[in-house]
């Protein structure tokens, strides 16, 4: 599963001007945002109004990329 931008993707377009103009509740790049709206399942994405079209993963896909996440670590391992 690969993301990368989407400069032609309304729904990218969104993401980068609410980055811009919000750069205070959107700290990251726009690629990591959109690189979250890229792991939805159509169940997450749902119906109703869109901008863009966001091809939506399977449900598998989604648990390995979920697999990626961890709880921020604070203490060093016994190992380290």
């Amino acid at each position: 599963h690969i993301v990368v931008e989407a400069e032609a993707n309304e729904a990218y377009k969104l993401i980068k001007r609410l980055c811009k103009k919000h750069p205070q509740d959107f700290e990251q790049d726009p690629l990591w945002y959109w690189a979250a709206i890229c792991s939805l399942t159509d169940s997450d994405i749902g119906a109703g109004p869109r901008k863009g079209h966001i091809k939506a993963v399977s449900p598998d896909m989604q648990r390995k990329l979920l697999c990626l996440y961890h709880e921020p670590i604070s203490t060093p391992s016994k190992s380290a």
